[in-house]
């Protein structure tokens, strides 16, 4: 159960750091470097250590004490998903690329924004904070 909290307090950790670093790539109207994404990759990596974790203790009926808990998860796979799917050589993020529509680094400042929070409320609802 230790592991699944630490995992979640680095996932959490990790997606301020790529928020803050988006903005900053952003404001500087720049690409985001190679080294952004191999963080994300990672972030997302952790996520799915998480939820196997997860799904481990559900099968040996160790609930989290609030059932928020799983709308929480759920959100922040979602942002971890559209991150994947907008990343710059998946179709989404290539129509959108070519379309015009889409700063690269402002969009996932506000992803990985979402991600961390929506994160902190998932550490929140399983460790009983409200």
């Amino acid at each position: 159960m230790r592991v699944h909290v630490v995992i979640g307090l680095v996932f959490l950790a990790a997606s301020l750091v790529e928020a803050v670093w988006g903005y900053l790539v952003y404001r500087r109207r720049q690409p985001l470097p190679k080294s952004y994404w191999r963080l994300l990759w990672g972030t997302a990596g952790l996520l799915g250590i998480q939820i196997i974790l997860g799904v481990l203790f559900i099968s040996l009926h160790m609930l989290p004490k609030q059932k928020l808990h799983f709308m929480y998860a759920g959100l922040v796979t979602l942002t971890v998903v559209a991150c994947e799917l907008l990343r710059p050589n998946a179709a989404l993020g290539r129509i959108l690329r070519e379309e015009g529509h889409f700063s690269e680094a402002g969009v996932y400042a506000v992803l990985t924004l979402l991600s961390a929070l929506f994160a902190l409320r998932l550490w929140m609802t399983g460790v009983g904070l409200g």
